[in-house]
């Protein structure tokens, strides 16, 4: 990178005291629990890649299933043995700098200029082998299930390349620049300082393809580009090289490299601003010295502007050359799948995720009903949905429907079928939670769900271990208002009361394979001690789903250090305590709160069953138990508590889809919530009424089936329909017990029964909801 103008150059000493003034810090390798948590996933995927070799790669089983990565493996294992024959080469030669870029950056830029698309068939032929993911997990679903609807292209690369002689232009999503000047921000004012402008050896950036030109502002609204003739817009790859003869140090490329890579991030950032949608603003930077090569990721955390070294390597090195390929195969996954969408999502201007209420508001206006337990109907269950938490749900008094006013004619011998349970997108149960663009009428009024395909979701919540950072986690939540030493008190409370429990990291990752089936390679990095609080919930989101989570409050020693500099207390003998407990938090009890189902699972869903995690002395040791917390309690400890927790709910570290095969009651902790569930099991099946806060694009009603019917014969679920309104099997949010009013409409009864008859075959299936 050259400098422009013919100022004199600042001294080291200068640049440094500069960086720190406008808030530029070098991290050097970070422990895993140091990691912001919004880029967690990004990070642990890097070094992932840090542990791949040579010589195991694509032949460990790892790839096995993926067909499009391992028809590529032998291409990638050939060109790491080409970048090391050319930095072996460069090496012997003692070349100058700019043919070791020439010769060395070709092999690391070439996923940016290669299409991934086949242009004769329209299916993929390349696919990274270390895919990255959203952080906001609705988009990641979506993510998810495209990527498993791809087809694998098995054209020859003769039929492609004679499909791209015909193509009439490129298709390629990014481009670079060589040696081009970074203008910085008037605002800035860093010519005044005397910082030089630079030209950095190659950035990579997004093209103007017709969709981003369309959205781009105009440059007196907002930057989008800092270049000259915004020939690219949001630049997210930095590459600065030097060569090994005489020098300065790596330190001497980072420092030179600091004001443009906070110019890229300071783009992204004020994007994010502008529209108030969180993008995590993320630029990567890669620096070389001839062979020597380090990646790292540049991030916004609050005022400050953090480069993180993530990945060191020889390019003599077989290994080292195969990890730094599949590092630039991951960020060009990841600029593809996240970058570019979160840009174009905040261009539009609008999430395209849903978002519930006010995290205040989720819990805020409960009240209590005592259960009724002779009642066999869930007439007293709170809280459909732990999005709202504020209305009661209702079952329809028995005979206030005239199901003699319709005929309805099902036999009780026709028999059910098992469904085959597997994880694919394409599960029976999951038939009605597609997305149609051109759905049948009935299904924008109502849909149905089996109480047994659970959505499995894991959180983790790490507490910041500097004091800033918990300075500005409690402005997060709101809780600064309350005056800084209440609130740090209110969080060492919340960690430190007889509900938490101690136990080193690797228990809360073996936790997390147990309930999502994530893979964690436990090791002494993740052997460390911290203070945890376990939390669960079941409920049931917006679109129906039934959802079980866990969430993980955890602080590291550091961490509760801060905490207590913070509100001057005296000091906790367990802090420093070097005697870990050998507690596994995967217990029988963990296992049942996954496997309970049928009208076990949507009765808890339907209270929104809340648990802690307690560890009580036994004669053996240690036992597990878990606290029932109804959401009507109220306590600063407790909102805190699920402020947290609700701030993590779009920010899951796992989730998986499952359906859950065991046949089983709920543990007895949430069995108490809401009491016998009888009267749902005549049925087999229950209909339930959306709550007035749901959204409008959430369908009105819902039919959640709980046994084996089979989701492939829609005349069996209308059966199941027409029992369900007969039997009165029906709970309606919001209903007044005081009132004499019928808790659903006519237009609601009208729309059921033609719902019934719908499915049972008697009208088309695109007929109306209701006729005018």
């Amino acid at each position: 990178m050259s400098p422009r103008g013919k100022k004199t150059a600042l001294r080291p000493e200068e640049e440094r005291r500069l960086l720190d003034e406008y808030g530029i810090f070098f991290d050097g390798p970070l422990l895993p629990r140091d990691w912001p948590p919004a880029y967690r996933q990004i990070f642990e995927t890097i070094r992932e890649i840090g542990r791949e070799t040579y010589d195991t790669y694509g032949n460990d089983g790892r790839l096995d299933g993926r067909l499009t990565v391992l028809a590529n493996v032998p291409q990638i294992k050939t060109r790491a043995c080409e970048l090391r024959i050319e930095a072996y080469r460069c090496r012997q030669k003692r070349v100058n700098e700019a043919t070791w870029r020439s010769e060395i950056e070709r092999f690391i830029i070439s996923p940016f200029k290669a299409e991934a698309v086949c242009a004769k068939c329209g299916k993929r032929f390349w696919e990274a082998d270390f895919q990255a993911t959203q952080v906001e997990y609705t988009v990641n679903e979506d993510l998810q299930n495209r990527r498993t609807r791809r087809l694998r292209c098995i054209c020859s690369n003769d039929e492609r390349i004679l499909a791209n002689v015909y193509d009439q232009g490129s298709n390629l999503l990014f481009t670079d620049l060589l040696q081009t000047t970074v203008l910085y921000h008037p605002e800035d004012r860093l010519a005044e300082k005397g910082v030089t402008q630079r030209e950095p050896d190659r950035i990579v950036g997004l093209e103007h393809t017709n969709t981003l030109r369309q959205l781009l502002p105009g440059s007196d609204i907002i930057r989008h580009s800092p270049f000259k003739d915004n020939l690219i817009s949001y630049p997210f790859l930095i590459i600065e090289a030097k060569s090994e003869k005489g020098s300065p140090g790596f330190e001497s490329v980072e420092r030179q490299s600091a004001f443009p890579i906070r110019t890229l991030l300071k783009l992204q950032a004020d994007l994010q601003a502008l529209k108030n949608i969180p993008i995590n603003p993320l630029v990567w930077f890669m620096a070389n010295q001839g062979d020597e090569w380090r990646v790292y990721a540049c991030i916004v955390d609050d005022t400050k502007y953090r480069i993180i070294d993530l990945w060191h390597g020889c390019m003599l090195s077989l290994d080292n050359t195969l990890q730094i390929l599949l590092i630039a195969d991951h960020i060009c996954d990841w600029a593809r799948a996240i970058f570019l969408p979160n840009v174009l999502r905040c261009l539009r201007g609008h999430h395209e995720i849903p978002r519930g209420v006010t995290p205040i508001s989720a819990y805020s206006i409960i009240t209590t009903t005592p259960i009724d337990q002779e009642n066999c109907t869930l007439g007293n269950l709170n809280a459909i949905t732990r999005r709202t938490h504020s209305l009661s749900l209702e079952s329809v008094p028995g005979g206030s429907f005239d199901a003699t006013s319709h005929d309805i004619r099902f036999t009780d011998d026709e028999s059910h079928s098992d469904e085959t349970f597997n994880n694919d997108d394409d599960h029976p149960y999951l038939r009605f939670s597609k997305v149609d663009s051109n759905p049948l009428p009935w299904r924008k009024h109502a849909t149905i769900r089996h109480a047994n395909m659970i959505l499995f979701s894991f959180h983790i919540f790490s507490l910041p271990e500097e004091p800033a950072q918990i300075n500005s986690l409690l402005k997060f939540l709101g809780e600064s208002d309350l005056g800084l030493s209440i609130a740090c008190s209110h969080l060492w409370n919340l960690l430190e009361d007889s509900e938490s429990v101690m136990v080193s990291m690797n228990a809360i990752y073996e936790l997390e394979s147990i309930w999502t089936g994530r893979e964690h390679r436990l090791s002494s990095i993740g052997d460390y001690p911290v203070r945890a609080k376990v939390l669960f919930h079941t409920y049931i989101r917006e679109d129906w789903q039934v959802v079980r989570e866990i969430h993980c409050i955890v602080a590291s020693r550091f961490a509760l250090r801060a905490l207590m500099q913070m509100t001057s207390m005296v000091q906790s003998s367990n802090v420093n305590s070097g005697i870990l407990p050998d507690i596994s938090l995967v217990t029988a009890r963990i296992h049942a709160l996954r496997c309970f189902s049928a009208s076990h699972s949507l009765a808890a869903a339907l209270g929104a069953g809340y648990l802690r995690l307690r560890i009580e002395p036994s004669h053996g040791g240690s036992t597990h138990s878990w606290v029932l917390k109804g959401l009507n309690e109220r306590s600063p400890l407790l909102d805190l508590e699920m402020k947290i927790a609700y701030k993590q709910a779009w920010n899951p570290t796992s989730l998986k889809y499952d359906a859950v095969v065991c046949s089983s009651e709920a543990p007895s902790e949430l069995g108490d919530l809401y009491g016998p569930t009888s009267k749902m099991d005549q049925t087999g099946a229950v209909l339930i009424k959306k709550p007035f806060s749901w959204s409008a694009e959430s369908p009105e009603f819902c039919l959640i089936i709980l046994d084996g019917t089979s989701f492939r014969d829609v005349a069996e679920l209308g059966r199941k329909l027409a029992q369900a309104y007969e039997a009165t099997n029906i709970y309606v949010t919001g209903y007044d017990r005081e009132s004499r009013m019928h808790p659903l409409s006519d237009d609601d009864k009208i729309g059921i029964l033609r719902w019934v008859d719908i499915l049972s075959g008697s009208l088309p299936e695109d007929s109306v909801w209701l006729i005018e």
